[in-house]
């Protein structure tokens, strides 16, 4: 029911010159495979209003030339002036992977890992991927479909971070990655790279695909189907891809080293206690009697336990969370193009993709706050002269009653449950042609609509002022001190939460090229120019409870309706400087309604001093815009965990392990946009025919970098400016005993942001002869340096080798080798990956405290073509079983680096291709 609401590369040499999208298998197309392809490509050429279309006869040699991404200029070679990384359709399947998302995850350019669809992250991004190069951040890595900008998630911001789950990955032809910054030719975000999605064209047959993946540990299991199909006339061709996609949750209770994640809000709660007779002065903090000792000693309450000597009763909120979300994807994608005139082509592109995906949070918690406002008026809290109050009791609390402040889970209320729809809508139309000016040239123009809508239904959340209203009434005996406590009262405070948020982009671009505007020494200079128009419209709606911040246990709540409009044009050259030495210059100027203009130029170089040699270098200046959420997000609450040294240290009770603290996220209109320089320098070296090595460095610095500043750099700098004297981080809000009551996190330009690496390939091909065909591929990402320093001029908790308790694992390096073997009509696949061990830094004393193991996996797939144009892959990705490096020392829940590690292990899976 579509409705229904509920890098790997192969050893072998890309050649892009022949695009023709097609899975040769075999020739055979018998009378009955024909007829199921051209009924179901009837109705879609209704659809999109356009014959089926394409000509070959009017290519005008375009075979011989062709764009790489980050250069609008044609080109005869793949390698030129910018580092490029291709990942074509063979490579896609030989991984295994079942999504961009994935296949892009694993990629040694993805350094310190990026953000995968996960439970409970809120603000509707469940079923959410993205792609973060160089560790800059997902918003700062510039997605592209087929040369253009993707359109982006409604979930991030409403700015740059795109949803890789919303595209098919049965309509991708190819991926390619810039490992370089591109701002003077793509514009906003394309700092830390740029990955091109290349989507089928010109297909001619049809494949049905399907799948299934059972993993041996439990939890996660997936299957998949797609259908591609296209047929060519001599005036044009059309493409068409339905693909579908479903993966089951996976719980943490699943395995043994993420089943257990200890909060301070329990059930039964505790509380810190304040004597309303000696001006509020702290007492001490307390357990629900009721509290078990151990975990699974009482029916009653079996996820908790008492822990910081007795004090707090925690609850094992991993016991009922999932970790990661089930999802369901289904897309339909139609590429078609006719040939108005031998100098006029029109090109069509729509996609219609809607991903469902299911999330299960832990019950919601609610933050205490001292009666009368103290703690910054929140909830909930007792009085003292509460009926309920246990401190009444002057056998236990001789000096009571107090005043309390409660941490509290409201697991009658039942867990927290998510359900998300994404839906993308996007749909391009545009004509390309020739030209006879200045030696020739392609003109093209284009008009682009979409619409990426997402809709979160939460329930599971709890009213903040019924929680109050009850204990104040009398009416919940949240500690039972009266031995009346009804978990009905406590079910009567649910509340179900609405979060909506769309991104509608419409924009108009176009360019014309020259091939030969002038010459140099008798070669031409070719020249492109043009221009872009977008249009953005960014909304984000909470129900009105959420809004007003009366519903504990979500980290929603902010309203945004914003819309901004840009105007780009853009040109780039390139210079034949000497025989074997070419420049090409590249500048852009974006103006944005909300913030302003900037002009950033780019310059390359490529020297081939002999046919098997290429020296090349490139620096170039970028940028990227705020997100709408960045500007005008207003507070969010979340609970994050981290380590109050300044209260350790002080003797603040429960401070001197990793604690979950009530923090608070949001907007700054005051932004700047962020501005980069980077350069890259590089060598490929193809000493013999089938050998080529491939050696690059590249050094970016960001200003201004647009960051929600981390819990633990606050709470850190808090420390720092306090042991100095001064009054502490205004930003941290803390209780008259010390402890935090809330910290306010809002985004912030920090000052500066290095980072510099190398990137290494080694490619080889070997023909056995009758043994078979072998090619080998051998890629690594070093990070050199990562460094930051925050506005306040603190050190953020970054470094090269290092993870840290929020789980942000940044290894020194990552490599994979991959090898395949063909013959005849068999052949396998072996790909090992490796991430290094990384250090905990102790933030009090900079020594290393705990280490995070280093983690190798073996992905392991044979394939076979069968005599009737089938083909059967069988195989396993991370073979041998491993799970993740795990500490439960120094790391908070789930215990390790969920960026770049993963907790599915071995994942068998047979899929079976079949041609007509």
């Amino acid at each position: 029911d579509f409705l229904n609401h509920n890098e790997k590369r192969s050893g072998g040499f890309v050649d892009l010159h022949n695009n023709t999208g097609r899975k040769t298998l075999g020739t055979q197309n018998n009378l009955v495979a024909k007829a199921v392809r051209y009924a179901l490509l009837g109705g879609v050429a209704a659809a999109v209003a356009t014959p089926a279309m394409a000509a070959d006869d009017a290519a005008k040699n375009d075979d011989e030339k062709i764009v790489i991404t980050g250069s609008r200029i044609k080109r005869t070679d793949i390698e030129g002036p910018s580092p490029i990384t291709v990942i074509d359709r063979e490579d896609i399947e030989a991984s295994g992977d079942n999504s961009v998302a994935d296949v892009l995850r694993s990629s040694s350019f993805n350094s310190f890992g990026s953000f995968r669809e996960r439970s409970g992250v809120g603000n509707g991004a469940t079923g959410n991927a993205t792609i973060s190069l160089r560790g800059l951040g997902s918003n700062r890595t510039l997605v592209l479909i087929d040369g253009k900008r993707a359109p982006s998630s409604p979930s991030f911001g409403g700015g740059s971070v795109q949803n890789l789950n919303l595209i098919p990955t049965a309509a991708v032809e190819r991926i390619e990655i810039l490992r370089d910054g591109a701002s003077a030719i793509y514009g906003s975000d394309a700092i830390g790279g740029v990955v091109n999605i290349v989507l089928r064209k010109d297909f001619d047959g049809m494949v049905l695909n399907a799948g299934v993946e059972r993993p041996t540990q439990e939890g996660a299991d997936a299957s998949y189907f797609s259908i591609t199909t296209g047929v060519s006339s001599a005036k044009g061709n059309i493409t068409f891809v339905v693909d579908h996609f479903e993966r089951d949750q996976l719980f943490n209770k699943d395995r043994d080293f993420t089943s257990v994640g200890l909060s301070v809000f329990g059930f039964p709660g505790s509380f810190y206690a304040f004597d309303p007779n000696n001006n509020g002065a702290f007492v001490g903090t307390f357990a629900d009697s009721r509290c078990p000792t151990n975990l699974g000693d009482s029916q009653e309450f079996p996820n908790s336990l008492l822990r910081f000597g007795g004090v707090i009763c925690g609850f094992n909120y991993a016991a009922t969370s999932a970790h990661s979300a089930q999802i369901r994807r289904d897309t339909l994608f139609v590429n078609a193009n006719y040939q108005i005139t031998d100098d006029i082509k029109m090109k069509t592109r729509a996609t219609v993709s809607r991903v469902n995906s299911f999330g299960r949070y832990a019950p919601a918690p609610a933050a205490g706050g001292i009666p009368g406002g103290g703690a910054g008026g929140l909830f909930p809290s007792m009085d003292a002269n509460n009926p309920n109050n246990p401190t009444q009791d002057p056998t236990l609390f001789p000096g009571g009653p107090y005043d309390l402040w409660i941490f509290y889970r409201n697991v009658p209320g039942g867990p927290r449950d998510s359900n998300v729809t994404d839906t993308l809508v996007d749909l391009n139309v545009g004509l390309e042609g020739f030209h006879e000016f200045a030696g020739g040239g392609d003109w093209s123009i284009n008009v682009n609509h979409a619409r990426n809508k997402n809709i979160d239904l939460g329930t599971g959340y709890g009213f903040g002022s019924l929680l109050q209203q009850s204990i104040d009434d009398g009416s919940y005996d949240i500690f039972n001190y009266n031995g009346n406590f009804d978990p009905a009262v406590a079910q009567s405070f649910g509340h179900e939460t609405v979060f909506e948020a769309q991104v509608i982009n419409f924009s108009v671009d176009g360019l014309m090229s020259f091939d030969e505007l002038f010459s140099m020494d008798g070669r031409a200079v070719p020249l492109v120019v043009g221009f872009e128009y977008n249009d953005l419209d960014f909304f984000q709606v909470n129900d009105p409870q959420s809004n007003s911040g009366n519903v504990f246990g979500t980290s929603g709540g902010d309203n945004i309706f914003a819309a901004r409009f840009r105007k780009s044009v853009f040109a780039e050259m390139v210079l034949p400087i000497l025989e074997d030495l070419e420049a090409d210059i590249a500048v852009r100027y974006d103006q944005y309604s909300d913030f302003g203009s900037t002009v950033n130029p780019k310059v390359s170089f490529a020297y081939r001093p002999t046919d098997d040699l290429l020296l090349r270098a490139s620096y170039g200046e970028g940028f990227r815009a705020p997100n709408m959420d960045d500007l005008y997000g207003n507070r969010s609450q979340s609970f994050d965990s981290a380590l109050d040294v300044w209260g350790c240290n002080n003797g603040v009770p429960n401070t001197c392990s990793t604690t979950q603290y009530q923090n608070f996220t949001g907007g700054n209109p005051n932004l700047d946009a962020e501005t980069s320089t980077g350069y890259t320098a590089g060598v490929v070296y193809t000493p013999i025919e089938d050998l080529e090595l491939v050696l690059n460095y590249y050094n970016i610095e960001l200003n201004d970098g647009i960051a929600l500043p981390s819990l633990q750099g606050i709470l850190d700098n808090d420390n720092a400016i306090r042991v100095a004297g001064g009054a502490g981080d205004p930003r941290v809000v803390r209780s008259q005993n010390g402890g935090i009551s809330f910290v306010n996190r809002l985004t912030a330009n920090l000052a500066t942001f290095k980072t510099d690496g190398l990137d290494l390939e080694v490619k080889y091909e070997y023909d056995a002869g009758d043994m078979g065909q072998f090619s080998f591929l051998w890629e690594t990402s070093y990070v050199l340096s990562y460094d930051s320093v925050d506005q306040s001029g603190a050190a953020a908790d970054v470094g090269v080798g290092e993870f840290f308790a929020d789980r942000t694992a940044q290894p020194e390096y990552r490599t994979n080798l991959l090898t395949t073997w063909t013959r005849g009509d068999f052949g396998v696949n072996l790909q090992v990956q490796y991430i290094p061990a990384m250090d905990h830094i102790d933030t009090t004393t900079g020594l290393v405290d705990d280490t995070l193991d280093s983690w190798t996996t073996a992905d392991l797939q044979f394939t076979y073509n069968t005599p009737w144009n089938g083909k059967v892959v069988v195989g396993a990705r991370n073979i041998t079983n491993e799970d993740p490096p795990i500490n439960t020392t120094t790391m908070d829940s789930p215990f390790y680096a969920d960026t770049v590690h993963d907790i599915f292990g071995r994942v068998p899976y047979v899929r079976y291709e079949q041609s007509f």
